[in-house]
Order: structure tokens, then sequence, then C-alpha cells
């Protein structure tokens, strides 16, 4: 005989065998007391034996390859470039190389993150928080840019804040379709 066990963490349902044991008339009262701890047991191991679903949702596998390409790229980008972008946001070039050299080992986490089933996990929640400080920290850049800068910049400052908006929404998204 087979009793069906639901596990709800991850809504799905197992078959199991049920326990039974034979014993005198004299202590059958204990024997379906034994049974049913036996089964509540055997309920609670299934449900917690069981592992979650590995794999993260599609939207977080997505959002964090792109993440991952985008902090990437922007970082080789404004390593190569440095000089251009120092002169457009009226910065040193130093500057702009250090931003662009930060970017790298962010990214290579991202990598990290990616190549791994840690879409869920802490470390990639960081990142979340991370987008949200960059967001504000190019909110800030975008208040102060100086006079001498060049009539693109708040257009770039703004436009990468955007993106990488997007991709905290995202992120969030994703983490919240996780949970259910």
């Amino acid at each position: 005989m087979t009793w069906q066990v639901m596990d709800r963490s991850t809504t799905r349902i197992h078959d199991e065998p049920m326990t039974t044991t034979t014993t005198n008339p004299t202590t059958t009262a204990n024997t379906s007391s034994k049974n049913t701890s036996t089964q509540n047991t055997s309920t609670q191991n299934s449900s917690t034996s069981t592992p979650a679903d590995p794999r993260p949702t599609p939207i977080l596998r997505r959002v964090f390859w792109v993440d991952r390409v985008v902090a990437l790229t922007s970082g080789v980008v404004l390593i190569a470039a440095s000089s251009v972008f120092g002169n457009v946001l009226d910065w040193s070039t130093a500057v702009v190389a250090a931003l662009g050299a930060a970017l790298l080992p962010y990214g290579a986490f991202l990598h990290w993150i990616v190549a791994g089933t840690r879409h869920e996990s802490a470390f990639a929640k960081l990142t979340l928080g991370a987008d949200v400080a960059w967001v504000a920290a190019s909110t800030v850049v975008f208040a102060t840019l100086s006079s001498d800068a060049s009539a693109i910049a708040p257009w770039l400052v703004a436009g990468q804040a955007l993106v990488i908006a997007d991709i905290a929404i995202a992120k969030t998204i994703g983490f919240m379709r996780g949970r259910r």
C-alpha cells in the first residue's frame, strides 16, 4: 500500500510505501500510534530531504547573463577608451580607467553566479544592492556634472543608469518569482 506525501516547497507529490508492523491483538492500540508517528516522521523526512529545484527562474538566468555581459563589456570599453570618456565627462583618464577596472572583477563575480546554480543565492541578491548603489551614484554624478562636460555627458550617465536600473528591476522580478 502506498500513500502520497506532498512537498510544499516544490509542489511535487511523491509516492512512499506505508510502514506497517505486525503485533498481537493486545498491543493494537500501541501499533496504531506507532504507525501514525511513522507516517508523520516519514512525511517530515520527505519534505525536508527533497531538495528544492536548483534551476533558477528563466528571467534570472537571462538577467544575470545580460548583467555579466554589460559589466565586462563596459569595463573593457572604459579602460580602452578612458581618454575619450574622460574628455566627454570632464574627468581624469585615471578615474575612468579605474571605474572600468572595477567593473572587471564585478563581471567575473557575475560570471561565477551565472556559471553555477547561484542565481538565487545571497551573493546574487548582493548584486541587486550593487545595482541600486550604482544607479544612486549615477544620479549624483548626473546632478553634479561640471559645466565643462560635453553635451552628451548627461545622456551617457543617464543612459547607463537606466540600463542598470532595468537590470535591477528584472532581478527583483526574478527573485520574487523564485519565491513562489
